[in-house]
């Protein structure tokens, strides 16, 4: 980014200075107005920083997302959805945010909302891997299965390694008695991604 003509100011509090800059140990001690956070810290340092950053900036969209996916990895869903609100509101044409709150919503049960959202995300990104699978997800729950195995095909076609469309798929093609195409979908998920019968299983749904 350097090279590009951005001014690069390191944060992190275990080092006094990097790419010929001094280092801070918070963004909050940063004396010059902060444009772009970009984070290269473990998961676990990452809440304090976006705290840090929406501190500084309350319309700093992108902060409120980061944000409300670390509290949707928690599985804090209601401060997640709270987060992304915000998100949406500052910044409506980004479908990422849509698709966030609509994969929160989803897996705790406001399947009406989730749709709304999801639909909102596509019509921004119609080849949008991640909002399709959301919304298969959803059709999952509402017990519509054909309509959730066109989603996660879709998915699939976009991204064929995404275990946990090929797992949903699995579950869904169950449902219509395809027990052949169920057994190797799901076995492909869990060989890609060990623990995404446990994940789906959080959703309500098992094989």
């Amino acid at each position: 980014m350097q090279t590009n003509g951005y001014r690069i100011i390191p944060v992190n509090p275990t080092i006094h200075g990097s790419l010929g800059e001094k280092a801070y140990a918070s963004l909050l001690e940063v004396p010059e107005k902060i444009d772009i956070v970009n984070i290269f810290r473990r998961p676990e340092y990452v809440e304090e920083i976006v705290d840090q950053a929406i501190r500084l900036n309350p319309n700093y969209a992108t902060a409120f997302h980061h944000r409300g996916s670390v509290y949707s990895r928690k599985g804090q869903h209601d401060q997640a959805i709270r987060d992304f609100d915000q998100a949406i509101r500052l910044n409506p044409m980004d479908a990422t945010a849509w698709n966030s709150r609509c994969f929160a919503r989803a897996i705790t049960n406001r399947l009406e909302l989730a749709l709304a959202d999801c639909s909102q995300a596509l019509r921004m990104r119609s080849e949008y891997a991640n909002a399709l699978d959301s919304r298969a997800l959803i059709y999952l729950k509402l017990d519509e299965t054909a309509r959730a195995i066109a989603d996660y095909d879709a998915a699939l076609r976009l991204d064929p390694g995404k275990a946990h469309s090929l797992y949903g798929r699995g579950l869904a093609k169950r449902r219509l008695g395809d027990l052949a195409g169920a057994e190797a979908d799901l076995a492909a998920a869990i060989v890609l991604a060990p623990r995404v019968a446990e994940e789906y299983s959080t959703y309500g749904l098992r094989p």
